[in-house]
């Protein structure tokens, strides 16, 4: 399902892909919110490129129900070509085009109006600062760049939905921060970004994820979600707020919250946010000058746990 009450932009319902005996895909389902950043993580061969190629609708599903921008997948797929942008792994740019001629000749394929073609490019030069690389050839350009130009060449008719496969792959990870302003700013407004990434750090800026694992969905949810799933509840640490300090809980705070004491800081795993606002409340009204801190593990033992528990179901 979708993280909130906005519309759905995205649909997936028990989407499916055979080749022959052979299942890629298998009755994935979930729901990407208009205007969300959605993630989407799987090794090679998990099914990721074939869900996002059913999406844009290049593969017609075997079974299941595909939704992208309110048109169905299966009876519609060329409205939903037109509805969407995509930055496929495999650069869509004419190599032997400048940038801005790769610009001009994506705006005529999308019908742009000319009286906005000029005023659409130069934004999209400004915005991923290609102003020096302008009249050279695709070809010749840096990878990181080449990259931004395919980034920009997806957007250039302004879609409400961006399915960007791995945009910043070998892109320095200084330069990454190009992609990832944009890609919030673009979500600020409203456009839902569907996004591919093997970088953990690059995961953090998603709303949601989806983990895909032989062609079945094992994990679904937000970042903190999934990082709570992964330690079983909260990790925290309670410890002095003074330097200095020595911090001495209650033993019936301690018993009940099932606080370990480890080298002058008191540990546990809580069970939810509630249990979390409880145990604050109570070394509030205890008068102790304390401090909490989270222990969430990081997105890559997130990943590679849930990795793990999906083989083993």
């Amino acid at each position: 399902m979708s993280s909130d009450n906005r519309t759905p932009a995205i649909i997936a319902r028990n989407l499916t892909r055979k080749f022959g005996d052979f299942t890629a895909v298998d009755n994935v389902s979930f729901e990407v919110a208009q205007g969300e950043i959605f993630g989407f993580l799987g090794s090679n061969g998990s099914g990721k490129s074939t869900t996002i190629k059913m999406l844009t609708g290049l593969m017609m599903p075997s079974g299941g129900e595909g939704i992208v921008a309110g048109f169905d997948v299966s009876n519609n797929p060329e409205a939903v070509r037109g509805s969407i942008g995509y930055m496929s792994q495999k650069f869509s740019l004419y190599q032997n085009l400048t940038v801005m001629e790769n610009l001009r000749f994506y705006s005529d394929v999308y019908e742009i109006p000319i009286n906005e073609v000029n005023s659409g490019i130069s934004g999209i030069i400004d915005r991923l600062a290609l102003h020096e690389y302008k009249n050279k050839l695709a070809r010749d350009l840096p990878a990181g760049v080449r990259q931004r130009l395919a980034l920009g060449v997806s957007y250039i008719h302004k879609p409400n939905i961006l399915f960007l496969d791995e945009p910043t792959a070998g892109v320095d990870p200084s330069q990454r921060r190009v992609f990832w302003d944009w890609i919030h700013d673009l979500s600020a407004s409203g456009i839902t970004v569907f996004v591919t990434t093997h970088y953990m750090d690059e995961v953090e800026h998603c709303e949601r994820i989806g983990l895909i694992d032989k062609g079945a969905l094992i994990a679904l949810g937000s970042i903190k979600d999934l990082k709570i799933e992964t330690a079983g509840g909260l990790p925290v640490q309670i410890y002095a707020s003074g330097k200095n300090q020595k911090l001495e809980i209650p033993n019936n705070i301690v018993a009940e919250f099932n606080l370990t004491l480890v080298q002058n800081k008191y540990k546990a795993i809580l069970k939810s946010e509630n249990k979390l606002n409880e145990l604050k409340s109570k070394l509030e009204a205890s008068g102790l000058p304390f401090k909490v801190a989270l222990e969430l593990p990081c997105m890559e033992d997130v990943f590679t746990l849930m990795m793990k528990s999906g083989d083993a179901r």
